[in-house]
């Protein structure tokens, strides 16, 4: 019995640690947001049915103050996009417990579709653009918004359709750039996402949004971040994969 139980006790472990480390290269989690507690500014509508889909945000940029703007935070649940809650907090706490890592973002896409009567062969400005409003770990109060504006790879809208951004983050270089909040600049110029990864190493992120002041409405549907589960989820992941195992 004891030999046995050594046995079993080993096997359980070794079948622990592969478990672990498949679960470690599956696929990241993706959230769509849920557009009932976005927070919504500017010239906007609220959620609406178009084309076919019901629920979806409209941003527009037509009439005072010809801007529209769409949040959801990081973290923050059914109030956000979910990812893991980065810790840090902020400067006095004021991002919550909605700020999360930025290095854990992987992807961010969303569906659009002109809502302004234009149709086919009309694409986006380069007033639309997403944004992520990111705060430094130091104690000077560091923060400021990320803009990526690809609006000159997004298709154009065919036969009145819905069209998808695809991951927005995997532009070239020039597709985003860093306007600050408070404290000074964190980079000058234009980076990729890859670039902007290490110069913002350790930052968190607390909101991610669409700004629209390009002089259009557009509808906005699925928008989803993709990021790398928390390794709490990963650990049950493994132990799922441990279980049927041990009942043989």
């Amino acid at each position: 019995m004891r030999v046995t139980t050594g046995i079993s006790l080993v096997s359980s472990v070794a079948v622990l640690s592969v478990g672990l480390a498949a679960s470690s290269a599956a696929a990241d989690t993706t959230n769509i947001l849920d557009f009932t507690y976005a927070r919504m500014t500017g010239n906007y509508f609220t959620p609406v049915d178009v084309a076919g889909r019901d629920n979806v945000a409209v941003l527009s940029a037509i009439g005072a103050p010809n801007y529209g703007t769409l949040w959801g935070a990081a973290a923050g649940g059914a109030e956000g996009f979910g990812m893991q809650a980065s810790g840090f907090q902020g400067v006095g706490g004021w991002a919550g417990g909605l700020g999360a890592s930025l290095a854990d973002i992987t992807g961010v896409s969303f569906d659009w579709y002109r809502f302004d009567g234009l149709g086919s062969g009309t694409g986006l400005g380069g007033g639309f653009r997403l944004a992520m409003y990111v705060y430094s770990p130091g104690p000077d109060d560091t923060s400021g918004f990320l803009q990526f504006d690809l609006s000159a790879l997004l298709p154009n809208q065919t036969n009145d359709s819905w069209n998808s951004t695809g991951n927005y983050l995997l532009g070239p270089t020039g597709s985003a750039w860093y306007s600050a909040d408070y404290g000074a600049s964190a980079y000058s110029g234009y980076k990729t996402w890859a670039e902007i990864q290490t110069a913002l190493a350790g930052w968190s992120v607390y909101e991610v949004g669409i700004i629209n002041d390009a002089g259009m409405v557009v509808a906005i549907d699925d928008f989803a971040v993709t990021f790398v589960p928390a390794p709490g989820a990963i650990a049950l992941l493994g132990l799922a994969g441990l279980a049927p195992r041990r009942r043989r």
